[in-house]
């Protein structure tokens, strides 16, 4: 039980730390003003002028962070199951971004398409395999 407690908490955890990196490299790579989050028209003005490469460098991260988060519950927990539970709070923690800020409908519904994606694909690659019969 505790194993897949820490595990799932592990799997967050790297999902997270894996946005936070995605984020800061993205913001490196395109440099965006960043108005006061409180300033409802100014970050509504942000993301509709932002560059193309930036919003789905946005959905490339949240599919990439989604899927080492999922790998490693999966892995240390050895259930299919923890890697969807950090699939789960990648989707709640992305709708709560989309309910605060303004995203355009292609983005949200990219995003959680490949949050679902990057879900599978990191539970896929952590299974066990059985052995092969010789």
């Amino acid at each position: 039980m505790v194993r897949n407690i820490l595990g799932v908490l592990a799997g967050v955890a790297v999902a997270i730390l894996a946005v936070m990196a995605g984020e800061f490299v993205l913001h490196v790579l395109v440099p965006l003003p960043m108005p006061d989050p409180a300033d409802a028209a100014a970050m509504e003005a942000l993301m509709a002028s932002a560059p193309l490469a930036a919003k789905w460098g946005l959905v490339v991260i949240y599919f990439v962070a989604t899927a080492l988060g999922a790998f490693t519950a999966t892995r240390i927990t050895v259930r299919v199951w923890s890697g969807w539970v950090v699939m789960a709070v990648m989707m709640a923690a992305t709708v709560a971004n989309f309910v605060m800020l303004p995203h355009p409908a292609w983005l949200m519904i990219a995003a959680l398409v490949l949050i679902g994606a990057g879900g599978w694909l990191g539970i896929r690659t952590a299974r066990p395999r059985p052995a092969a019969a010789g």
